[in-house]
């Protein structure tokens, strides 16, 4: 993965990059569990053409999540298949296990171009801690 040119926050990794490898996950299971793009695209509020993109690999290309992060997402399609609405909540909680685990702190710190002494997560670390967890 390579770096910005620019400052980044890490909620800003949340959403270029951590989002979209969850929907494309998400997308792509419910595709197998038969549901069309017009439904996914509905369920997951984004576009068909955003479902064709995670299709076609044109979108969320890069491999962020771990391989741990990718089967929640692909077990969690069963209560999304179930209950549309709960693809929030569903989401919300891998956003917690991807905090929790220390992902984003990893491709917050790879993704800006910002010496370690100027980062967000430098006091976090001093301290032991996990800047988007604690």
């Amino acid at each position: 993965m390579a770096k910005t040119n620019r400052i980044m926050f890490p909620p800003e990794v949340e959403v270029w990059y951590i989002l979209p490898a969850i929907r494309k996950e998400i997308a792509l299971g419910l595709i197998k569990k038969g549901l069309s793009q017009k439904d996914i695209a509905t369920i997951l509020g984004v576009t068909e053409a955003s479902i064709s993109h995670y299709k076609k690999n044109k979108r969320a290309k890069e491999e962020v999540l771990t391989s741990d992060v990718k089967s929640l997402a692909l077990e969690a399609t069963n209560n999304i298949v179930k209950n549309p609405k709960s693809y929030y909540k569903v989401t919300t909680r891998l956003l917690d296990q991807i905090r929790k685990s220390g992902l984003l702190c990893d491709l917050y710190e790879e993704k800006t171009h910002l010496e370690e002494e100027h980062r967000a997560c430098t006091d976090c670390k001093s301290q032991n801690k996990r800047l988007c967890y604690e």
